[in-house]
């Protein structure tokens, strides 16, 4: 096992949820318990389907079974009433007398009581006439009795062969009575009477009651379909027969139809039930067990389940602890002399005996690196050194660089305004001369006054140009903030320019968008001689077609565009079209004239603004120029410092 070990010092404090023995023992726990987690709750759902699966299927058998046995049952009873049926001489003679006096009468009784007394299942037989008048029968107390408000009497009428009454209360016997009638016919097939068997229902509840693989809790119900009454005894005490009962089962059953389901039953306690509908005794059978007991196995396996997690959870939390010690007690050894290394004392090493792991490697990688920055502490402190007398030198270069930039600034600035001066006298007395005020001039001499006047209105605007970059670099221009209506600044410029369009023959539109604010703030002299630069410079590159100038708003912004159809920009000057003294090439500037300061002035002046400028063009086809500027009152605030900072 590799050892690290170093001199004594603090540890440095995590939260335990970052330590490496949290996460190592966490890993271990979580690979464990998941794995066993997965398969136990997997196993678990298929025991469950596969039990409740083998319950339904033993319920089913127990539905089948029994309705099987309470229609062999019925069948039975229905068998010997034919027998008697056809058999029946001394029955019909008796309903043939009068008053059921008579042999016929006496012979009846004895042979109904002889059959009843052979059959099990029937508790009495008893003939009664159309009126409902019993006048034979297996116990001569039915004799004399009246039947006609018996549930059994119409429908056993109207029935053309045998009719089975549902069981039901006889209030006269105080008991469950099921009764099977047979119509008896004469000769013609004139019916005379009616024969009835009173069914012994002590076999429905031994039917019932037979609980083989219902369990502790199962039990199977009959159901009446007229009341919903329980026509056997429940397996729970205190639940009476004559009392309706609702489930989800008895209802779907008695509406005919067959089924299994789970869910609370007439005790309201949770169930698994089949149920089916017997047509002949309009009932329903469920055969139900409760959903604890079915379950048992189930709550047994998770119980087995958990435990088996619990244990494996400990044994990972275990084996995660022997290795998360194994590891991070190194590490920490290595964190602490990390930590001192950290706050200064670089002579810190750690010792490694054994490289048997990574661990061992790691230890033996930190000597190195630390030997290595040791070494390029001591060469990063000889640059410092360099860099400090290099950045003294620099500072002195770059006092020396603005003083000789401003000494440039103020020059240029003078010499403007010297050469000013004189040029202006040249081209008042020109000027003078061309409108014949110092008297009349030949051809010849008033071209050469005119250009004369031609080159120092050339020599003065360059002289402008230099004067404005020369004030704008040293930071000297201020910038005012006034209200000015973007509608007249488009018509003062469209002014001063249409003599260049008419001049070449060339189109001028100016479009000025309705939803520009009528009033704007900003300084209009300055607006001027962007708005002119660009307009001088589309007319100056186009032969043919238009210039067009359009002011509309972005936004928070709003927007001057100078679009033309000239010559265009190659892609390749696009970058530098913006720079001092440049133009497209050196052709452009012999066939179109121009200084190459104007674009530079007007980027500079739009950049004080807080603004933007930018262009695009295609060969042959021309160029629009976009600037885009702030649409708020206070976006000219600090314009004097904007100016100073692109002078700098």
């Amino acid at each position: 096992m590799t050892v690290i070990s170093g001199e004594t010092a603090s540890s440095v404090s995590l939260p335990f949820w970052r330590r490496i023995s949290f996460n190592l023992i966490s890993t271990a726990i979580l690979l464990s318990a998941i794995p066993v987690i997965l398969v136990i709750l997997v196993a678990t759902a298929l025991t469950e389907r596969q039990v409740q699966a083998q319950v339904y299927n033993q319920l089913d058998a127990l539905v089948q079974q029994k309705t099987r046995r309470l229609e062999e049952w019925l069948g039975a009873t229905q068998s010997t009433l034919k027998i008697i049926d056809e058999n029946s001489l001394s029955l019909r003679r008796t309903l043939l007398e009068d008053e059921g006096q008579g042999v016929a009468v006496g012979l009846a009784n004895d042979y109904m009581r002889n059959v009843a007394e052979d059959d099990p299942n029937i508790l009495a037989l008893f003939l009664y006439d159309l009126d409902g008048r019993v006048i034979a029968a297996s116990d001569l107390s039915y004799i004399g009795r009246t039947v006609a408000r018996q549930p059994y009497f119409q429908a056993s009428l109207e029935a053309d062969d045998l009719y089975v009454q549902p069981p039901f209360y006889d209030l006269t016997e105080n008991s469950l009575a099921l009764v099977i009638t047979d119509t008896l016919e004469g000769d013609f097939g004139a019916p005379l009477g009616i024969l009835a068997a009173l069914m012994d229902t002590t076999t429905l509840a031994t039917i019932m009651q037979d609980y083989i693989g219902l369990g502790e809790t199962g039990e199977t119900i009959l159901i009446n379909g007229e009341n919903n009454y329980m026509l056997t005894p429940s397996r729970t005490p205190n639940y009476p027969l004559n009392r309706a009962y609702l489930s989800e089962g008895i209802a779907d059953a008695l509406a005919g139809n067959q089924g299994r389901d789970i869910y609370n039953d007439y005790r309201d306690v949770p169930v698994i039930a089949s149920y089916n509908y017997i047509p002949a005794l309009n009932s329903a059978i469920v055969a139900k067990i409760d959903l604890v007991e079915a379950f048992a196995v189930i709550r047994e396996i998770r119980v087995s389940a958990g435990i088996i997690t619990a244990f494996t959870i400990v044994l990972a939390a275990g084996f995660g602890l022997f290795n998360a010690l194994r590891i991070s007690r190194p590490l920490t050894t290595l964190t602490e002399i990390s930590s001192k290394m950290a706050k200064g004392d670089l002579s810190q090493r750690v010792q490694v005996s054994g490289i048997t792991n990574e661990v061992g490697l790691l230890g033996e990688t930190f000597n190195s690196m630390a030997d290595s920055l040791v070494s390029t502490l001591d060469n990063l402190d000889k640059r410092a050194l360099e860099a400090q007398e290099a950045n003294k030198q620099l500072k002195i270069a770059n006092a020396k660089t603005r003083e000789a930039t401003r000494l440039k600034s103020e020059f240029l600035a003078n010499m403007s305004h010297e050469l000013r001066t004189p040029l202006n006298a040249i081209l008042g007395f020109s000027g003078i001369m061309l409108e014949g005020f110092a008297g009349e001039m030949d051809e010849e001499a008033r071209h050469m006054t005119s250009r004369v006047y031609e080159n120092s209105q050339g020599l003065l605007s360059l002289i402008n140009d230099i004067l404005d970059i020369a004030k704008i670099e040293s930071g000297r221009i201020d910038l005012v903030r006034q209200p000015m209506s973007p509608v007249e600044l488009a018509a003062q410029w469209k002014s001063r320019t249409a003599v260049l369009a008419e001049q070449k023959g060339l189109g001028f539109e100016v479009n000025v968008d309705e939803s520009l604010p009528p009033t704007l703030y900003g300084d209009p002299e300055r607006l001027s001689q962007i708005g002119i630069n660009l307009l001088s410079n589309a007319f100056k590159f186009t032969d043919t077609g238009k210039v067009t100038l359009t002011m509309q708003k972005k936004g928070l912004f709003w927007q001057i565009s100078v679009a033309d159809t000239g010559i265009g920009i190659p892609p390749h000057a696009l970058h530098y079209i913006f720079d001092e003294f440049r133009q497209v090439d050196g052709t452009s500037m012999r066939s179109y004239g121009g200084t190459g300061l104007g674009l530079a002035i007007t980027r500079k002046l739009v950049l004080m603004m807080n603004g933007t400028i930018k262009v695009e063009s295609v060969i042959g086809k021309g160029a629009v120029f976009t600037v885009m500027l702030p649409l708020q009152n206070d976006a000219y605030e600090g314009m004097t410092e904007k100016a100073e900072e692109i002078g700098v």
